[in-house]
């Protein structure tokens, strides 16, 4: 189920199918991404499983007995298990629903920021084939998702499945802080029983030996799963908890992480003379939408044509916004990408004149306060950038497949 530290409440299943290049599990997945680089890389079987061994085996293994603290799980099976509610109340007297509401519509709102970066998956078609009326439980919603053509493809940069670590991302950034999995018993493996469970950490700073050695070195306390897998993480033996109950201080986000990740996004710069911005004639193709910050007015063209909507944004799709100053007159524009609550940014342009007065900053700040999420492009300015460092100090951010996500609704980092 992703990208995780992962544990099971049985010692034999641990030893039999997870110890060593011989145990079921990692001998399953060697074998299907063997499959993988051998179509798309025209390589024999035995070459692309020698492949395969290297980038998958973590080399000898030995078995830690742990305590996890697990404070907010995604419960799959079970007695416990989660249940994704829907609700939608009706108004009797106005004969009309109200606003939709639950665990569910929380879930299609993070996997829309879960799937940016990744390919072949169509985000908006999370729920094609479910029928969902008051609610749905974890593994039903889980195997459906599974089974869903516009999902079941969905691959990272480097040509690899990724629908799981969609979905568990799309659980860390509902809040929840684990899984835990009931029903196991399906892989019909060695040492595994009727009450076995599998539990899937996102932070190493919820693992903790029963010797006392805790894996919260100063190095690793704020990183994700994907930053410490494989790499030997540091002890200290007095490791005390912090008050959420995991071992380690907390503290803030990592920005070294975030200014790396901008960093390497930098790979272009615009040039005033590449830009040539097409105002309008006139007002008459232009929805009023905001006043953003003193004589700083944003309007979207043609009300996004297909938008239904009393702000002027649809629901998805390109839009071409303009700033206006006070006088009415043209100073900027912008042109992104939206889809639902996200907005990709593809160019965002203001007149010379008008720059150094923070009207740039204003159109970010007040979206995201207003509930939207931005995602950088492929490839950012030098000026946007230093931008998003900015925002990254005031706002939330998570890092997904290189590409960084600030966003005010939503802890998802």
């Amino acid at each position: 189920m992703g990208i995780g530290f992962y544990f099971s409440s049985s010692y034999d299943d641990v030893e039999n199918n997870y110890d060593d290049l011989n145990g079921k599990d990692l001998e399953n997945r060697i074998e299907l991404y063997a499959e993988q680089l051998q179509g798309n890389n025209d390589i024999d079987y035995e070459e692309a499983i020698k492949q395969s061994t290297r980038e998958l085996s973590g080399g000898e293994n030995i078995i830690l007995k742990t305590y996890l603290s697990v404070q907010n799980p995604i419960v799959i099976g079970g007695e416990k298990e989660t249940y994704f509610d829907y609700i939608q109340e009706y108004d009797e007297e106005n004969d009309e629903y109200g606003e939709e509401s639950g665990l569910i519509v929380d879930f299609f709102e993070s996997f829309n920021y879960a799937t940016a970066g990744y390919y072949d998956v169509d985000a908006n078609s999370v729920f094609q084939g479910i029928e969902i009326y008051d609610g749905i439980g974890a593994n039903d919603l889980i195997k459906a998702l599974k089974t869903n053509d516009s999902l079941a493809y969905a691959t990272n940069d480097e040509g690899k499945l990724a629908l799981n670590e969609i979905i568990r991302s799309t659980f860390e950034g509902m809040g929840f802080d684990a899984i835990i999995d009931n029903t196991v018993k399906r892989f019909n493996m060695d040492g595994i029983y009727g009450d076995t469970q599998h539990i899937i950490a996102f932070k190493p700073n919820q693992i903790k030996s029963v010797h006392a050695e805790s894996f919260c070195h100063e190095s690793n306390i704020n990183k994700s799963a994907i930053q410490t897998i494989l790499t030997k993480a540091g002890f200290d033996p007095n490791q005390p908890r912090s008050e959420d109950g995991t071992w380690g201080s907390g503290g803030g986000e990592n920005m070294e992480d975030l200014y790396n990740a901008l960093d390497n996004l930098t790979n272009k710069d615009i040039e005033d003379s590449q830009v040539k911005p097409n105002y309008p004639e006139s007002n008459e193709d232009l929805y009023y939408t905001d006043k953003l910050d003193r004589d700083f007015h944003l309007y979207i063209k043609d009300k996004g044509k297909n938008s239904q909507n009393t702000d002027g944004w649809a629901d998805f799709g390109p839009h071409e916004l303009f700033f206006y100053n006070d006088n009415d007159e043209p100073i900027g524009f912008a042109k992104l990408t939206k889809s639902k609550k996200l907005l990709s940014v593809n160019m965002i342009y203001l007149e010379p004149e008008s720059r150094g007065f923070g009207y740039g900053t204003s159109f970010y700040t007040n979206m995201l306060d207003k509930g939207f999420s931005f995602k950088s492009d492929s490839e950012i300015t030098s000026s946007t950038a230093g931008l998003y460092k900015k925002l990254a100090e005031k706002y939330n951010y998570n890092i997904v497949n290189g590409r960084v996500i600030i966003n005010k609704s939503l802890k998802i980092n």
